[in-house]
């Protein structure tokens, strides 16, 4: 895999952290260096083959590397260090399991629409797809016919010197409406980039959700207040399906947290984004997927507070793990290693491994997994 690129490429993917906006004083945008992958293009190279390896290499180079070869716009929060140094080998799989597997991987969340995947923190990229479409469901009751239309257009915006978000923000909106408390935007300075096509609403999202902001429209639509992003988000859809029973069967074995209502053949959802795109695929007959949160389960992060002897500890842990416990109790005793030891735990997002090396080490012992089964054992 390319790790190393000109520092014009890095300029142009990575010294902005958000958005594109239009160029002040231009008479017209420059044209972008790369055209961005949408629709199918896009879903058909995520889950391409994307595989890597990468070895403490900064991650404003790794994240570079992947949008210029796989031509995806992968827009970092302002918020994450772009020089942190990734040490990651991805599972072989997708360029979307690559992509997830290395969000988790730093512990941040991840989210992905039409032609962008958002990388930050967990809190805002488990929302902002729902935020974007609870917006969307707005317009559709709160706006005049003709400034909806204006909202929903899908359009690119580049600007080449660097700026404020405020301002971008403001130029973002400059002809849809006006935002009265811009001085919620902290100040920032973001470098040149250029976004793919995507409606007002959802750039306008992508940005304030930088800064834990979305907004609510006022005077039909001609004045925008920016609030701070709510605790919940939800969206309520309706759909016609043909056959009733067959998909609430299916709707049901995703195991979402959606709120259901049905009435005959039409059924009221309200969940988030994610969960109607499922709805939606399956009304249409179409295969659904469950997004996958992690790219694999060894990637699974455990926060532990306990005190108890390591046995019972390990004993309790393997029924969590959906493991079968088995202590080579002969050789333990030999070692004169005592089961009955107890054992303080106090660790915050560790791997399975992490979680396991921290009971058995103090301990004395040694842990191996075999199928289902967690065989423990004198180091």
């Amino acid at each position: 895999m390319i790790l190393r690129l000109l520092a014009t490429i890095l300029g142009l993917f990575l010294s902005g952290q958000l958005l594109v906006g239009r160029i002040a004083g231009a008479a017209e945008p420059a044209r972008p260096a790369i055209v961005w992958k949408l629709n199918q293009d896009f879903a058909t190279t995520l889950q391409s083959p994307g595989s890597g390896t990468w070895k403490q290499v900064p991650l404003k180079m790794v994240v570079a590397d992947l949008a210029r070869v796989h031509r995806i716009f992968l827009l970092l929060d302002r918020r994450v260090d772009l020089d942190q140094q990734l040490d990651y080998t991805a599972p072989n799989g997708s360029l979307e399991v690559t992509l997830r597997g290395i969000a988790d991987h730093l512990k941040l969340g991840i989210a992905i629409g039409n032609g962008w995947v958002y990388v930050g923190p967990p809190d805002a990229a488990k929302k902002i797809r729902t935020l974007s479409a609870m917006r969307e469901a707005a317009a559709e009751t709160q706006l005049p016919k003709e400034l909806r239309t204006q909202w929903q257009r899908r359009s690119v915006h580049v600007w080449q010197n660097p700026k404020p978000p405020r301002e971008l923000a403001e130029s973002l909106v400059e002809k849809l409406g006006q935002i009265t408390n811009p001085e919620a935007i902290v100040h920032d300075l973001w470098e040149p980039r250029h976004w793919p096509t995507m409606p007002a609403i959802e750039q306008l999202s992508l940005l304030l959700v930088q800064f834990d902001l979305t907004w609510s429209w006022e005077e039909e639509g001609q004045k925008l207040k920016l609030v701070p992003l709510p605790q919940e988000v939800s969206v309520t859809k309706q759909y016609t399906v043909a056959d009733p029973e067959q998909f609430a069967a299916k709707f049901k074995s995703f195991n979402l947290a959606a709120k259901v209502e049905n009435s005959d053949r039409v059924f009221k959802i309200t969940g988030t984004a994610e969960d109607q795109q499922i709805a939606a695929d399956l009304a249409a007959g179409k295969q659904a997927r469950k997004v996958v949160v992690q790219a694999n389960p060894d990637l699974k992060r455990y926060t532990l507070k306990v005190k108890l002897p390591v046995q019972k500890l390990l004993q309790a842990l393997a029924t969590k793990l959906n493991l079968q416990v088995e202590f080579d109790e002969a050789a333990i005793q030999k070692a004169n290693i005592s089961l009955d030891r107890e054992i303080q735990l106090d660790v915050d997002q560790v791997t399975q491994d992490e979680l396991l090396t921290k009971i058995v080490g103090p301990a004395g012992l040694k842990y191996e997994i075999q199928g289902k089964k967690l065989l423990i054992t004198p180091r």
